[in-house]
C-alpha cells in the first residue's frame, strides 16, 4: 500500500529551524491504519504551549488534505468548529508540556470520507487552547 499522509502538515506554528514539533506513532501509515497517535511537544517551535495552564485546556483542530484540496490551506472534513472547546478534540496532557490526540477506527471512517477515489495525501492538525 502506498505511504501516505506524511509529512503531517504542522498549523500550530512555522517551525523551520527549530526542533521536531510533532511526533507520531506509527511511524508509517496508510489509510487503512487503525489508530495513529499525533504528540505535540510545546517545549519546541514557537513554543506558545510551553507549560501552558490549564494543561486540560488544550485541543485539537483537525482535517485532511486530500486530491480534491486546491492547495495545501484546503483542509477538507475538518472534524470540529474552531474556536469550541468541544470534548472530542480534548488532547490528551502527557505532562512536562506535551500532549497527544488519537484517530481511531481508520483515516476514512474517522474522517467521514466516502468517495473512494479521494486520497487523502496529509493530516492538518492544529493544537489549540480552548478558545482558540
Amino acid at each position: 500500500m502506498k505511504r501516505l499522509l506524511l509529512p503531517l502538515l504542522l498549523l500550530i506554528s512555522t517551525f523551520t529551524g527549530f526542533a521536531q514539533v510533532l511526533s507520531w506513532n506509527p511511524y508509517f501509515v496508510t489509510e487503512s491504519t487503525t489508530t495513529f497517535t499525533i504528540t505535540v511537544d510545546g517545549s519546541k517551535g514557537n513554543q506558545e504551549l510551553f507549560f501552558y495552564t490549564p494543561v486540560t485546556d488544550i485541543y485539537v483542530h483537525i482535517g485532511v488534505i486530500t486530491s480534491a484540496s486546491t492547495n495545501q490551506s484546503d483542509w477538507k472534513y475538518s472534524k470540529f468548529n474552531w474556536g469550541v472547546a468541544d470534548a472530542a478534540s480534548r488532547a490528551t496532557s502527557l505532562g512536562n508540556s506535551k500532549w497527544s490526540y488519537t484517530i481511531t477506527g481508520g483515516f476514512r471512517n474517522y474522517f467521514g470520507i466516502t468517495n473512494p477515489a479521494e486520497k487523502i495525501e496529509k493530516i492538518a492538525i492544529l493544537f489549540r487552547n480552548g478558545n482558540g
